[in-house]
């Protein structure tokens, strides 16, 4: 009858854990003592977190008054993941952190030594630490701040949506401005070509050609009456309008049918015109906050007895694999 290596292995470990089950129990409560004493040293921290969903769009103009149907968006409407990526970058930029770390002295509120060689880079793992920025299962963006000051961590969280929603709008503005800009000068320069149009077309229009083809019509049928009446007088008046239409009257045609496609394109660049000035000038916030930030009651780190817990679990481990090692080599050179 053959016997069972896996049963019989976990024989032999368990006769040598229960033989040196005192030695493991001493070394086990010692670590947890220890655990528990460092535990307490470590200072308490407070959480607070603010909850963001970002919008569909950042244009009023998009949102609100283009006409186009299929090109407006809805200005309730949450972003999608790529909205999401973006408020993400925005938050892990180092102007956003430098903007934080100015705003609320972090600094001196990390009590970092500012004659020591590496204090920015000590600002920045303390920043690292209690400051995190991530993407939830349903897509919203989490900022969440721990701090020792249950009211510092939520100021310091509902500062930086504010601080985040500054810099997107800032970014987004001065695009918005060199855009507008540049649809401000065409537009302008359309004007004015609308305008020469239509100051040739009056000018023509004084001098008589109203409509070059009912005028030729007109005016034929008037010389050929004329001609037929041998009226002198009215052949020669006739013959100086149809001298007039002769001259201008293509150009009349001509400026009519440039202001009628001129008035077309106008209209679209108007549109363009008032959107992008909208654009320039508004600013709409580029997210909804869920959750604001508020002082936490309890504290969130350290979880004292989960410590003590792992600490005591790892020391035993640790123990059992030494003292196996141990019986191991004191076996070899027994040999």
């Amino acid at each position: 009858m053959s016997t069972n290596p896996k049963h019989s292995d976990s024989s032999v470990l368990l006769r040598f854990i229960l033989r040196n089950l005192k030695t493991l129990i001493i070394i086990t409560s010692v670590a947890a003592l220890a655990s528990a004493v460092i535990s307490l040293i470590i200072p308490n921290k407070f959480k607070s977190e603010v909850i963001v969903y970002p919008s569909s769009t950042s244009s009023i103009s998009k949102a609100l008054i283009n006409i186009n149907s299929g090109a407006k968006t809805d200005l309730m409407e949450f972003g999608e993941e790529e909205k999401t990526e973006q408020l993400l970058q925005v938050l892990s930029s180092d102007m956003l952190r430098n903007e934080v770390i100015n705003k609320f002295k972090l600094m001196e509120h990390y009590e970092i030594d500012t004659s020591a060689d590496n204090k920015f880079t000590q600002l920045k793992e303390k920043f690292e630490s209690n400051i995190k920025f991530k993407r939830n299962e349903f897509m919203a963006v989490e900022i969440s701040v721990l701090d020792e000051d249950s009211k510092k961590a939520a100021e310091i969280a509902n500062g930086i949506a504010e601080i985040l929603d500054i810099r997107m709008n800032t970014i987004q503005k001065e695009r918005a401005i060199k855009g507008f800009q540049i649809v401000e000068k065409t537009y302008n320069d359309y004007v004015v070509y609308v305008k020469g149009l239509e100051d040739s077309l009056k000018f023509i229009m004084s001098l008589g050609v109203h409509d070059f083809e009912k005028q030729s019509e007109v005016l034929t049928q008037a010389y050929a009456e004329a001609v037929s009446k041998n009226n002198s007088a009215a052949i020669k008046a006739i013959n100086e309008k149809l001298d007039v239409i002769s001259k201008y009257g293509a150009q009349q045609y001509n400026l009519k049918e440039k202001l009628q496609n001129a008035a077309i394109q106008f209209n679209q660049l108007k549109e363009k015109y008032e959107e992008a000035k909208i654009d320039a000038n508004e600013k709409m916030t580029n997210f909804f906050v869920v959750d604001h930030a508020t002082a936490a009651e309890k504290k969130s780190y350290p979880i004292r007895w989960l410590i003590v817990l792992v600490s005591s679990v790892v020391t035993f481990v640790f123990s059992l694999i030494s003292l196996l090692v141990y019986e191991k080599v004191k076996e070899i050179r027994s040999v």
